[in-house]
């Protein structure tokens, strides 16, 4: 008899966010920046962002996406990278974001392309560019007909 392992990788992604939706912030804060250089899973050297995303608000928060952006010696932008420090999807163990409650990424090192000798260590500008709350997520699969 033979054994068989399937092993199944999920892009971890909620549902498909629609551009007429609007984008709450609302309450959202994050905290406790943590910048540094560290190693990255190739081995290499890489900027290490991690932070803490807090919920302050009525909503219930399923995915925060930021943009870190990173400072020269001279307080100047020179390079952003994406991430996504909160998600919470049926494929895996994260609840979603409660008001009142607090979510503490580690840090995560970008991938190629940051002059690590350019960046003043620990300087980051971090902005949220995209959420999506429990609601939202009700709203889009309220009117479906495939889900029965």
């Amino acid at each position: 008899m033979r054994a068989y392992s399937i092993v199944m990788l999920f892009l971890a992604v909620a549902s498909p966010i629609h551009p007429e939706q609007p984008m709450i912030t609302e309450g959202l804060e994050i905290s406790q920046v943590k910048a540094l250089i560290g190693k990255r899973r190739d081995g290499k050297d890489g900027a290490c962002v991690g932070m803490t995303v807090q919920n302050n608000s009525a909503h219930t928060y399923l995915m925060v996406k930021v943009r870190v952006t990173f400072l020269d010696k001279l307080g100047k932008p020179f390079f952003e990278d994406t991430q996504i420090p909160f998600l919470s999807s049926i494929f895996n163990t994260v609840p979603p974001l409660k008001p009142n409650y607090s979510f503490r990424a580690t840090p995560r090192c970008t991938v190629e392309g940051i002059d690590l000798q350019r960046w003043d260590e620990g300087k980051v500008r971090i902005e949220i560019i995209e959420t999506d709350t429990l609601h939202q997520r009700d709203e889009r699969f309220s009117g479906s007909d495939d889900i029965e």
